[in-house]
């Protein structure tokens, strides 16, 4: 079961130099614009994945955070962080992403964002109970989240609890029929 591990929403960019950073960032391990990825990072065959690339961009982010830290800068070295297994380097980034969020008069779909991406790595890292929790918060803030619902479903499937995983994955195509992923 594919999860999109790498939905970066441009929206937390906060300034020019943030936004400068999650385009480079998300440039960097192989994902869109628009947070999506390209059909090969789908598959796991995103073409820059060398350690040597994911350290360049790692240090860029350090140095950005180091300059400025903000929410969409968190969330930009979260993704590097994720791309390089490092998931609990991101879920730490992504804990303070949520934590200057929700300190600011934030878009409710930033913050579901950053849960999601945070219950993304928690599913990674194989601690199912978090990622649900992390799902549940995304889903509190967007209750349209597609992929939120999408997530929620593969946890529950791991767990072995088919009804709420179809419920889920019935609730992401009817918020958004054209989500792929859900149909796999």
């Amino acid at each position: 079961i594919y999860t999109d591990r790498s939905a970066v929403p441009f929206s937390l960019a906060t300034d020019r130099d943030t936004a400068v950073l999650l385009s480079e960032a998300t440039e960097l391990v192989g994902i869109s614009a628009s947070g999506r990825s390209s059909s090969d990072s789908a598959h796991g065959n995103t073409p820059y994945q060398s350690k040597e690339e994911l350290e360049k961009a790692l240090a860029a982010a350090d140095e950005r955070i180091r300059r400025s830290p903000t929410s969409g800068a968190y969330h930009a070295r979260a993704q590097i962080h994720s791309r390089s297994e490092n998931f609990d380097g991101a879920i730490q980034d992504l804990t303070e992403a949520i934590r200057w969020l929700e300190s600011t008069p934030a878009s409710r779909f930033n913050i579901a964002s950053a849960y999601l991406n945070r219950g993304l790595a928690w599913q990674n890292k194989g601690e199912l109970d978090q990622a649900l929790q992390d799902y549940n918060e995304a889903l509190l803030r967007n209750p349209n989240y597609a992929i939120a619902f999408n997530n929620r479903g593969n946890v529950w499937s791991r767990k072995g609890d088919l009804d709420k995983a179809i419920d889920d994955y019935n609730a992401a195509l009817r918020h958004d029929p054209t989500y792929a992923v859900t149909y796999n």
